[in-house]
């Protein structure tokens, strides 16, 4: 006998992927349009020049569509607490989409689906591009999320967010950069999905246990040892 669960809201195929990454760790969903579909890859030999308009119309509507996929999928994702693909989608997210046109759109999304590092990253673009955000057509959404706002002042002014009182080189570090902050670092693991303080009392932790390195023009102990 087999049971049917039903899930409503949920569209199978982004169920199917994150069963997939959990289970087997398959990352397909990265792989690149022209990837998945060669025939609108372009014509290397000819060059890009040689793209007809309904070529690049396909990219383009292909393009879009892995937008609205990469953000169904990150909205599976955080609903059934699988972190570590929702990470790998913010930062897709942010690599590939994360523009003045589409800041709005992605930073009421991370808000919505508490999304640390993509929100991070929309509130810096924000913070930076402060006309372009002012003339976009949906400013008027962002402008009625009080938080929001708030936080694009506050990095606006270059003050140093509210992780508490530590004042060092990780203080205005992006959610993005202090996670890469702990590649290859063997004692460090991160086991959960934080938030920016927890994110940062870890790379603190981490940068106090890892062992300063020996210039290589100063004579170690040993070395001192061995030339008396």
């Amino acid at each position: 006998n087999t049971m049917t669960i039903p899930l409503p809201n949920v569209n199978p195929k982004h169920f199917r992927s994150m069963l997939r990454f959990i289970y087997s760790g398959d990352t397909s969903f990265l792989a690149s349009p022209a990837a998945e579909h060669p025939s609108i890859g372009g014509n290397r030999a000819t060059g890009a020049n040689s793209m007809n308009v309904d070529t690049h119309v396909a990219r383009s509507r292909l393009a879009q569509q892995r937008y609205k996929d990469f953000q169904d999928l990150l909205v599976v994702a955080n609903e059934f607490g699988c972190w570590k693909l929702k990470l790998i989608i913010e930062a897709q997210l942010i690599n590939k989409h994360l523009t003045g046109a589409s800041m709005i759109d992605l930073l009421l999304l991370a808000r919505e689906h508490e999304c640390v590092m993509l929100k991070d990253a929309g509130i810096r673009m924000a913070a930076k591009n402060v006309d372009e955000l002012f003339g976009h057509p949906e400013c008027g959404r962002l402008i009625a999320c009080t938080e929001l706002m708030t936080e694009v002042h506050v990095m606006r002014k270059g003050d140093v967010p509210s992780d508490g009182t530590v004042n060092d080189e990780f203080s205005k570090m992006s959610v993005m950069e202090l996670y890469e902050s702990l590649d290859g670092k063997d004692n460090v693991k991160v086991e959960a999905y934080m938030d920016r303080p927890s994110l940062l009392e870890l790379v603190r932790s981490a940068a106090a246990e890892t062992p300063a390195e020996t210039p290589a023009d100063t004579p170690t102990e040993m070395d001192t040892e061995e030339s008396k």
